[in-house]
């Protein structure tokens, strides 16, 4: 096992514990003991799976994002609350079916952690 050492975050499902600069998975995700994975703008992630002799990648372009919040945060806004006003602008029913909610917009933590558990279950 790659990443044996690390410290749990109190947080559950894939964000369980950290190690060797590496997010490790909670045993109820269905994922293997062994996977570790990195976590990236945009939730851009690599998951690493020994177990499964696998590598699973998700790419999302950030193009678009980054067009918009590199101004928010040159007037001065904080990144954390402009991070957070692009995030939120596609749960606005107006601005739900725009180009960059449908095209660009971030997943969520919530989609990805779906798309995990759907692979994770294909495998059993």
């Amino acid at each position: 096992m790659i990443a044996q050492d690390f410290t749990q975050t109190g947080h559950g499902s894939l964000r369980w514990g950290h190690g060797y600069l590496w997010w490790l998975p909670s045993p109820g995700t269905g994922l293997p003991e062994g996977t570790f994975w990195a976590w990236g703008l945009g939730n851009q992630a690599l998951f690493v799976i020994p177990a499964w002799d696998s590598v699973i990648v998700h790419q999302s372009d950030t193009t678009e994002f980054l067009k918009r919040f590199l101004p928010l945060l040159a007037s001065g806004d904080p990144a954390e609350p402009a991070l957070e006003e692009l995030i939120l602008s596609c749960a606005g029913r107006e601005n739900r079916h725009s180009s960059y909610c449908i095209e660009h917009r971030f997943t969520t933590r919530r989609e990805l952690e779906t798309l995990i558990a759907l692979i994770a279950d294909a495998r059993i």
